[in-house]
């Protein structure tokens, strides 16, 4: 973990400081993304935690895995684009069933390069778009049901996956570094390594949706999901 932390410094950080420098004006690039994210949705959580639905065993962790990509062009010191991403994967049980969440979603993004140096450029973005978020529920219980749906329970040994979307907004910071790169008095390209740091806040604007009529689980709330995530890419822009 040590070297690696001193090789993204090194990339991001020390070997952009050599060259000469010259300023982007336009151009644009496109990178894949992954990093850690901690989804909050606690009234959720709280619902699940009810002796009738998973139980008070039931302790999911927030941490997560985020992944996706995202593509941009470059106007100026402005920046055009759009990404999607996805989380989930993780799953927390307890002795009356498990849980596994998962999410995603895809925006458009308004960014501003506030910051330039050489071969490297940070920006602070702002993006909005959609996002869904589901439960899937396995019962794994062999005498309760599970009453997340007042309505319909899950029987044991039996499956269900509940739904909701909404809003999203993204709010962040990148710092981006061409370090491969091909350059002469008009043009930059080349492999872009980087690193973003934010937060999506994801507005519900429809309720729980299922195959059966749902009753029970409380409205969605505001769903916080802070990110911290490495980018890899390629880009190619025209200098100044």
């Amino acid at each position: 973990m040590k070297k690696l932390t001193l090789l993204i410094f090194t990339l991001l950080f020390v070997f952009p400081a050599f060259g000469q420098n010259r300023y982007i004006v336009g151009g644009g690039g496109g990178h894949f993304m992954i990093g850690a994210t901690y989804v909050f949705a606690q009234d959720v959580i709280g619902y699940l935690q009810e002796p009738t639905v998973v139980g008070p065993d039931y302790e999911p962790t927030p941490l997560d895995i985020q992944a996706g990509g995202e593509g941009y062009t470059m106007i100026g010191r402005f920046s055009l684009g759009g990404g999607g991403f996805g989380f989930g994967g993780f799953t927390a049980s307890s002795p009356n069933g498990k849980v596994k969440q998962r999410g995603g979603g895809g925006y458009l993004k308004l960014g501003y390069r506030f910051y330039e140096k050489n071969t490297s450029f940070a920006m602070v973005n702002a993006g909005v778009g959609g996002f869904g978020y589901s439960l899937k529920i396995k019962n794994t219980s062999t005498e309760h049901s599970i009453m997340f749906n007042q309505l319909e329970p899950i029987l044991p040994d039996k499956e269900k996956t509940y739904r909701y979307g909404g809003t999203l907004f993204d709010l962040g910071v990148s710092f981006k570094s061409v370090v491969t790169r091909k350059q002469n008095l008009k043009k930059m390209s080349g492999f872009i390594a980087g690193m973003d740091a934010g937060c999506l806040m994801g507005v519900p604007s429809w309720d729980w949706k299922g195959d059966d009529e749902i009753q029970g689980p409380p409205e969605p709330g505001l769903m916080v999901t802070p990110y911290i995530r490495l980018t890899i890419g390629l880009g190619v822009f025209k200098l100044e």
